[in-house]
C-alpha cells in the first residue's frame, strides 16, 4: 500500500506541475498577444500624418519627368513648399549656376491630410490640378501628371525638410 500511495502522489505532482505550465504558458501567450495588439496600433498611428508633420519649410531635391531624373541646378534647388497650420505655398525657381536666379511660378493653397496622404487643392489657370503628396520621414514626394501634346507625363519631385 505504500507503494500505490507512493504512485498516486508521484501521478498527482506531475499533474500539478503539468497544470502549472499549462497556466504559465497560457499568461505568456496572453503577455505577447497583448504586446503585438499594442505595437499594430502604435504602428497604425505613426503612419496618420496631420499638419504638425508638415509645417516648415521643404526644399528641392530631385525631380523626374516621364521617367527621367532631370539635371537641376544650384537655382533650381532653392524651389521649396512651405506649409503653415492650413495653407500650402510652392515657389519655384530657376536660373543657371553661377547666373541669374529667379522665382518663375508659385502656386497657393489649402490642404488636408487623409492618413499617409497630403491632399493640395490650388488653381492653376482654368484647371484645377491635385499632386499626390506623402512624406516618409524627412522627406516629401510631390507627384502629378502633365500633359504634353497628346501624352500624359508623371512629374515626381523630391523635397527634404531644413
Amino acid at each position: 500500500t505504500l507503494d500505490r500511495s507512493s504512485a498516486a502522489s508521484d501521478v498527482y505532482k506531475r499533474q500539478v506541475e503539468t497544470q502549472k505550465t499549462r497556466i504559465m504558458m497560457r499568461n505568456i501567450l496572453k503577455a505577447a498577444f497583448i504586446v503585438i495588439a499594442i505595437l499594430a496600433i502604435s504602428c497604425d498611428k505613426s503612419e496618420d500624418l496631420s499638419s504638425k508633420d508638415l509645417v516648415g519649410s521643404w526644399y528641392l531635391e530631385s525631380v523626374t519627368y516621364g521617367g527621367q531624373p532631370q539635371g537641376l541646378s544650384s537655382c533650381a534647388k532653392q524651389s521649396n513648399i512651405v506649409f503653415t497650420e492650413t495653407e500650402y505655398t510652392k515657389t519655384e525657381y530657376a536660373g543657371i549656376d553661377g547666373g541669374l536666379c529667379s522665382e518663375t511660378h508659385k502656386k497657393i493653397g489649402t490642404y488636408t491630410t487623409s492618413g499617409s496622404k497630403v491632399l493640395v487643392k490650388y488653381k492653376e489657370g482654368n484647371n484645377e490640378t491635385v499632386p499626390t503628396i506623402s512624406i516618409s520621414g524627412k522627406t516629401l514626394t510631390l507627384s502629378l501628371v502633365k500633359e504634353q501634346g497628346d501624352k500624359n507625363m508623371p512629374l515626381v519631385m523630391t523635397f527634404v525638410k531644413r
